[in-house]
């Protein structure tokens, strides 16, 4: 074990954070695999000005340092609509990343825990980065390879830090790989000539009006109530006694 102490940080500057959001850059040094976020997207995704989850989130983030040095982190939230919704007393821990530390691991889980404690609640579930909207879950295969869109890039041991805290895997998430044919399946002609006569159109998005057509998306996923399947797609529960 580092003989030199573990301390916890909480972050309250623009230095602070930009020390947060930065400290992957470490923990992932020299892994070909790994791929760096856009810091400024990055300062985006915790800005309460610019990102509109937090107007219904709180959080705090948590840096690990020894002897001055960042060798971990993690974000504790409280996700007000999650919690109306489901009437479930539960927050979230985020955004995590350490060395192979087990005595840093268990000083972040323990200050997440316990800022979420006073705030009420009883079990933290996660990683959710910040929500299951955005990044969530830790890789279990596929170190050997990037990441696919929106799933996460995480270190082997992850897993056991995780365990060692106390902590349980509560469910599988799965990526596919979907080849892109040049042709649509006959099978898939047939769908949609069916669903043509129902009324029902099957077209191609009009990229000339991109903008609206993002919008026509937005309430069809809205309109399929998002928060019903908050914390099932991504549920790692986690209720450690401590």
């Amino acid at each position: 074990m580092n003989a030199l102490q573990v301390r916890i940080e909480e972050v309250r500057s623009k230095k602070d954070l930009k020390r947060f959001i930065t400290l992957p850059w470490k923990i992932y040094r020299d892994n070909p695999f790994w791929v760096p976020p856009l810091i400024a997207e990055e300062k985006k995704l915790f800005s309460p000005r610019r990102n509109p989850f937090w107007e219904h989130a709180s959080r705090a983030l948590f840096i690990a340092t020894r002897a001055g040095e960042g060798v971990g982190r993690i974000a504790a939230i409280e996700d007000r609509n999650f919690i109306a919704y489901h009437n479930e007393p539960t927050g979230y821990f985020g955004f995590f990343e350490s060395l192979d530390d087990r005595e840093a691991a268990r000083a972040l889980f323990a200050a997440a825990e316990s800022w979420l404690k006073g705030r009420g609640l009883k079990e933290m579930i996660g990683p959710l980065n910040p929500s299951t909207n955005g990044i969530c879950g830790l890789l279990l295969e596929g170190y050997d390879s990037p990441p696919k869109l929106m799933m996460p890039y995480t270190l082997p041991y992850y897993h056991r830090l995780l365990e060692e805290y106390g902590l349980s895997k509560a469910k599988d998430l799965l990526a596919y790989r979907i080849p892109v044919p040049e042709k649509m399946n006959p099978r898939l002609e047939k769908l949609s000539a069916i669903l043509r006569k129902k009324g029902l159109n099957v077209r191609n998005i009009r990229m000339k009006n991109f903008h609206q057509e993002l919008k026509l998306v937005r309430e069809i996923y809205n309109s399929r109530s998002e928060e019903r399947r908050v914390g099932k797609e991504c549920r790692s529960r986690w209720s450690p006694d401590h």
